[in-house]
C-alpha cells in the first residue's frame, strides 16, 4: 500500500484551461506500474476554468474548497456568422462537500464561476483513457 499527500496545488495548466489553474496529477506520483483510475486535485483561481472537452469514461468532481460550476452541452450548431454555437444541456453549481457525476461523452466544462475572486478546488476522478479537448 502507497500513501501520499496530494492537497498541493502542483503545476499550473495553461493547455488544458482558461485562466489560472493548478493541477496536482496525483495517480502519476503513486509507483504502481498499472493505474485504471486516473485522479487530479485542481485549483481554479479567480473564475478559471477548463476548456471546452470530452472522456470516454465517466468522471467524478468532488469539490473541496469554494463553489465552482459544471455545465454539459448537447450539441454545437453552426450560427448564420459562420461560428458555432454552444446548446447547454445541463448546468450546475456545487461546493465544498458535493460531489457531481460526468456522464462519459458529455461535451463540458468545468471550474470556477465568472467574475468570483477566490479559488475553488475540486478532486476529479475518472477511467483511465482519452480526453478530447477543443
Amino acid at each position: 500500500m502507497e500513501k501520499i499527500t496530494f492537497f498541493t496545488e502542483g503545476e499550473t495548466e495553461t493547455e488544458y484551461a482558461i485562466g489560472k489553474v493548478t493541477m496536482n496529477k496525483v495517480s502519476d506520483r503513486f509507483k504502481v506500474q498499472k493505474k485504471e483510475l486516473k485522479t487530479y486535485f485542481v485549483t481554479f483561481h479567480d473564475g478559471a476554468r477548463t476548456r471546452l472537452h470530452y472522456h470516454d469514461s465517466d468522471q467524478i468532481l468532488i469539490a473541496i474548497e469554494g463553489e465552482g460550476m459544471v455545465e454539459i452541452f448537447k450539441k454545437i450548431e453552426a450560427a448564420q456568422d459562420g461560428k458555432y454555437q454552444l446548446v447547454v444541456e445541463d448546468s450546475t453549481n456545487f461546493k465544498d462537500g458535493e460531489t457531481v457525476l460526468i456522464p462519459a461523452g458529455k461535451l463540458h466544462w468545468h471550474g470556477g464561476i465568472t467574475g468570483q475572486k477566490g479559488k475553488f478546488s475540486h478532486i476529479a476522478i475518472l477511467k483511465n483513457g482519452s480526453t478530447v479537448w477543443f
